[in-house]
């Protein structure tokens, strides 16, 4: 099933500066069908943020969080409604879309 990702309504950033100079190609590794283990990888393949799942049945959505892999804080969370197939919510920290 092919899935068509668009920009979010509104613009969000994780820092208010530019933090590389050149573009860079992020990847995204899953390696389970239920999003379970998933990192975001640079290039070379360096591990930079880990999405990590809440243990099942502690919520009625699928609630992925971001973690920076160096520091280890929580960026935010993905969250799936189950309300339709595509919808991803972000929320920030405070639990806030």
């Amino acid at each position: 099933m092919a899935s068509t990702l668009q920009p979010p309504p509104a613009s969000f950033s994780l820092n208010s500066e530019h933090i590389a100079k050149t573009h860079r190609t992020l990847g995204l590794r899953c390696r389970d069908r239920y999003f379970r283990d998933a990192m975001v990888c640079d290039e070379t393949g360096t591990k930079l943020y880990a999405f990590t799942a809440k243990d099942l049945g502690s919520s009625w959505s699928l609630r992925r969080s971001l973690v920076d892999a160096n520091s280890g804080a929580h960026l935010l969370d993905l969250r799936h409604t189950n309300w339709s197939v595509n919808k991803w919510i972000i929320e920030n920290t405070a639990a806030k879309e």
